[in-house]
């Protein structure tokens, strides 16, 4: 019983940690960078609307979502706590001239939307697969 006790404070004191050490180091200790919910849903909704086809550009395979000149990409350093991370390009692709906004913290309504946006499904393989063995119907 003293065991599992154990087991479970330790394992409450690690993921406290790992949050505090994601905190400080992701976001500089600012909790301004944490992107608030329903602002990436508000900020699709409106590149959905827009009439121009190239204002959402959704890549599964590079793991990213374009809106005009921000990008939403996974985050393959800091998985569990800040899964996404929001930059603004300023029209420039390289990495290094992008500005970092904020992060989509991982419990977030926002993470599940673009979670679900990036997801890749067995039929697109299978279409893209078709498209490359010119099977298309």
């Amino acid at each position: 019983m003293i065991l599992l006790l154990v087991l479970l404070f330790t394992g409450a004191v690690t993921l406290v940690v790992s949050y505090l050490v994601g905190f400080h180091v992701d976001l500089d200790g600012k909790k301004e960078r944490i992107i608030k919910d329903g602002l990436i849903k508000e900020l699709l909704n409106k590149a959905v609307a827009d009439p121009d086809p190239n204002s959402l550009i959704i890549d599964v395979d590079a793991q990213t979502i374009t809106m005009g000149n921000i990008v939403i990409k996974k985050d393959y350093g800091n998985v569990f706590w800040f899964p996404y991370e929001v930059r603004i390009t300023d029209g420039s692709k390289y990495y290094y001239d992008q500005k970092t906004v904020g992060h989509i913290i991982h419990y977030s309504k926002d993470y599940y939307l673009v979670r679900d946006l990036l997801k890749k499904s067995k039929t697109s393989i299978e279409q893209t697969q078709r498209e490359k063995l010119n099977l298309n119907k």
